[in-house]
């Protein structure tokens, strides 16, 4: 290994936190999504994301989850700030235009009270009681706000977000971060 290697990142560099995903497992994700799952992807769990997909995706689908903390969320503000980047000169009428401007959102928030608002601010977005009062069903994902962290969830059956299956997965992981 090299001395370069060995050497701390600079400061100011955002340093990936790798996920934990062994909150669910392979086994508990196939059971949620209905079809075998490969284990999470290692380049996405290094980027603080669990993501299971099936073989075929395109048809069966995936399941992904994400616990976003105080410490990860320089990290998703950057991953934001690259994507708002990206959609530079997105007129508001076009119809990624609610995805550019909530990317830009993102980048900004300053803490875990400002990402949720960011991430569930969609007109569409809706409350999913039987989470709990700060759990909300927005366009791709269900967002539960809970102590000192934001729940990521997602299941998607072909290119759709599965609402009831994304909440089956919220109330797992809600209860395996409360233990």
């Amino acid at each position: 290994m090299t001395a370069l290697a060995q050497s701390p990142p600079p400061v100011g560099v955002v340093v990936p936190l790798p996920a934990d995903c062994s909150i669910v497992s392979q086994a508990e994700a196939a059971e949620i999504l209905g079809y075998p799952v490969e284990s999470a992807d290692a380049s996405s769990q290094a980027g603080g994301i669990c993501f299971f997909t099936s073989r075929a995706i395109s048809q069966d689908g995936s399941l992904t989850y994400a616990i976003v903390t105080a410490a990860n969320l320089p990290q998703r503000r950057s991953f934001a700030a690259a994507q708002a980047r990206r959609c530079a000169g997105v007129v508001k009428v076009a119809p990624n235009a609610i995805v550019c401007r909530t990317y830009a959102d993102v980048a900004l928030a300053v803490d875990l009270d400002a990402y949720f608002k960011a991430r569930t601010a969609a007109t569409d977005a809706m409350p999913v009681k039987v989470l709990g009062v700060d759990a909300v069903a927005a366009p791709g994902a269900i967002y539960v706000r809970r102590g000192d962290y934001v729940i990521e969830a997602v299941v998607r059956r072909g290119e759709t977000l599965d609402i009831p299956r994304a909440t089956t997965l919220a109330k797992l992981l809600l209860a395996r971060m409360t233990k």
